[in-house]
């Protein structure tokens, strides 16, 4: 599967945000520098890496299952003068926090964060100390898609934020008219932002937004030119590529065995070890009087789940009680038995006693 499909052109034909990065990380790799790329799912920056491999580019990987021990390792890698790592791929939430990654210089956010404080960390882990380049950050985000809504939001906040504690400039400094000021600058920047985000870039309007030379503008120009003369298909897959599975519906799909695309019989398997999923009716087919009745006789279950508990306790306290009587009753036997012994030895005794009395009174008599 990865053979036909993990390396060839069509891993980025099917994405936008793949289409985008296949014009702009070549005119970074050119132009030497490098890249931080945060993403949120581990299976999209697995997708991703496929890409590098397809591409050749050498690369590091960072996300919440990568050990402590290897964490500073990665580091040490990507910083060192002379690596040979173009991009560092971490994920937000892992990648996002205490790492010092000043040896690259544009940073590139492959989705966004609901939290926008998240994505702000993540920027910063290249404005470092010992960070001697200009840094560019750039945030991807599919037009007319769930992204302008997660944005949408994040910038909210950040507003929110900037209007009410910002703009309030607590510093026991500023005065009124200087807080009006700041706020209306807030408020005019915003309206600007709305008709830059409306635009979708084109080939020179990004190589101005990643350039930071003149020198750096004209060669990424020039490798624009070279590749749309190698290109022979479109930068991304049209409706006409597409299979029938994915624009007609199931009736419609015409199933022809070694052509293209087709459904499996019932009798097939998709590979080894693949799972037969349980058919589940979701329909209410009970009406009321008859969820009712299973209610209570789920009640009534459990009530005689209830008494059997009790009565096995009840036994289970007099087989105790019986224990308890036969070895107190053991414990008394030999107490009995022990004391018997002591009144006969008495008795003996006290015999002894009044016999050698009486051989005395006798005795006396007869003298």
């Amino acid at each position: 599967m990865c053979e036909c499909f993990c390396y060839r052109p069509d891993l980025y034909r099917v994405s936008g945000k793949f289409e985008l990065l296949d014009r702009i990380l070549p005119k970074l790799k050119k132009a030497g520098h490098r890249v931080l790329m945060f993403c949120q799912m581990t299976q999209c920056m697995t997708i991703i890496e496929d890409y590098f491999s397809w591409r050749g580019f050498s690369y590091l990987r960072l996300d919440g299952m990568t050990k402590a021990e290897d964490r500073g390792e990665l580091l040490k890698k990507f910083n060192e003068v002379g690596s040979e790592y173009f991009i560092f791929l971490l994920s937000t939430r892992a990648g996002g926090l205490g790492l010092n990654l000043q040896s690259a210089d544009t940073v590139i956010i492959f989705d966004s964060d609901w939290n926008p404080h998240q994505d702000l960390q993540a920027q910063d882990r290249a404005h470092r100390i010992g960070q001697r380049n200009e840094v560019r950050v750039l945030r991807l985000m599919t037009v007319n898609s769930v992204e302008e809504r997660i944005l949408a939001a994040a910038r909210y906040k950040l507003n929110m934020d900037e209007k009410v504690i910002q703009a309030g400039m607590f510093d026991q400094k500023s005065t009124g008219s200087e807080r009006q000021q700041f706020l209306q600058s807030i408020l005019h920047q915003d309206g600007d932002d709305e008709e830059e985000e409306n635009e979708l870039p084109d080939d020179d309007l990004i190589n101005e937004m990643i350039a930071r030379s003149e020198d750096e503008l004209e060669l990424f120009k020039q490798i624009d030119i070279e590749r749309k003369k190698t290109e022979t298909q479109s930068r991304l897959i049209d409706e006409s590529e597409l299979p029938d599975w994915l624009v007609k519906e199931d009736d419609e799909v015409i199933c022809n065995k070694g052509q293209g695309w087709n459904y499996l019989d019932d009798d097939e398997t998709l590979g080894r070890g693949s799972r037969q999923r349980k058919e589940v009716d979701y329909s209410d087919s009970l009406t009321e009087k008859e969820w009712l009745k299973a209610i209570d006789e789920e009640f009534e279950d459990e009530e005689e789940d209830d008494d059997d508990d009790e009565v096995l306790d009840k036994k289970r306290k007099k087989g105790r009680k019986r224990r308890r009587q036969e070895e107190s009753d053991e414990e008394e036997v030999p107490s009995s038995s022990s004391s018997k012994k002591k009144s006969k030895t008495e008795i003996n005794m006290l015999k002894k006693r009044l016999k050698s009395i009486m051989k005395k009174v006798i005795d006396y008599t007869d003298e």
